[in-house]
């Protein structure tokens, strides 16, 4: 949230924001879990972000930043989907990586198009080298 109140690109501000609200949908999906076990909910951070809109980084930086947050998260809700016996969980966590993982890669673009990340070496196109003989 924080990151989203401060970018200055409008692109980068839209990307953040996005995620903030993609948080929250997981936040609540998982917390109807906890509340159906009467198992106390997960505590969210909002209230403490400021009210400043003064930049602490570049655009570049936090959207770098994001990504990697994005990124590691991938990670951790594929590790947490690979432990846990429950099935219905195991839905949430296939849903969520398919969601997120289109997230990373619109952050990837953007960083790429704004020219803060080189495009990676993609595979070649066989059909289109075959065609050109």
């Amino acid at each position: 949230m924080a990151f989203g109140q401060v970018a200055q690109d409008k692109k980068v501000q839209q990307f953040i924001l996005r995620g903030k609200e993609m948080a929250h949908k997981y936040v609540d999906v998982f917390n109807s879990i906890l509340l159906e076990g009467d198992i106390s909910t997960v505590k969210t951070y909002d209230g403490e972000v400021t009210d400043s809109t003064e930049p602490p980084f570049s655009d570049r930086l936090m959207l770098f930043h994001t990504n990697l947050l994005i990124t590691s998260g991938i990670g951790t809700y594929g590790m947490a989907m690979a432990k846990s016996n429950r099935k219905d969980l195991a839905v949430h966590y296939s849903k969520i990586l398919a969601e997120v993982s289109s997230y990373a890669l619109d952050g990837a673009k953007l960083l790429i198009k704004n020219g803060w990340m080189e495009q990676p070496p993609m595979a070649a196109d066989r059909d289109n080298l075959a065609n050109k003989k």
